[in-house]
């Protein structure tokens, strides 16, 4: 028998003790529609790497809303080990409560959408893009971003790897691209969007 008191609960009389689950998004500024990164932390903070703009460099706008957050290296940055200027970045929320493993329903949402591209010309592919969803005991589930088509808005459903008997606490993005010029756009960007977690 299951019981609900107050906020969204979990659990059954007699078996381990119920779990209380956080109700609406808890993702803060998921589409960066404030027009910047609040909610988020980024490295590196200057405001070159990791912009939100309302296009990407190709031209592309935003899936969902005005915005969208893009990273890329910079023209100034070392070279790589193909000689290219290398940066590496990473962006990441911890949320303000906790969400346990049990509290993800069929109902519950915990989706980002995602792209990458690179010069036609002198096409590199990130050297790394992935997102790992954060657990409370500093454990985490990585999804690797590599193999999604270039130049194309892909939607991650992050529910659907998620850790058993795991507690979410946030989620990370880390991506390391180059720049190796060409006259189409000149360097490899990724792009996010549209984060949400309703458990």
């Amino acid at each position: 028998m299951s019981r609900r008191i107050g906020l969204r609960t979990i659990g059954s009389i007699g078996a381990k003790p119920p779990v209380t689950c956080p109700s609406g998004e808890q993702i803060v500024n998921g589409g960066f529609e404030t027009g910047d990164f609040t909610g988020w932390t980024r490295d590196p903070t200057d405001p070159n790497h990791w912009q939100v703009l309302t296009a990407d460099a190709r031209g592309g706008s935003s899936p969902e809303g005005s915005y969208l957050a893009q990273f890329k290296a910079l023209a100034t940055d070392p070279p790589g080990p193909i000689v290219c200027p290398r940066a590496t970045g990473t962006l990441q929320q911890d949320f303000a409560n906790t969400i346990p493993y049990d509290c993800f329903v069929v109902a519950s949402v915990f989706q980002i959408r995602t792209k990458w591209d690179t010069d036609v010309c002198h096409p590199v592919n990130p050297a790394v893009w992935k997102v790992e969803i954060l657990y409370t005991d500093d454990t985490s589930t990585t999804l690797d971003l590599t193999g999604d088509p270039q130049n194309a808005w892909v939607t991650h459903d992050l529910k659907a790897i998620l850790e058993a008997g795991k507690t979410v606490k946030g989620i990370k993005f880390t991506a390391t691209v180059d720049r190796c010029g060409g006259p189409y756009i000149g360097l490899t960007e990724v792009t996010i969007d549209a984060c949400t977690l309703v458990p």
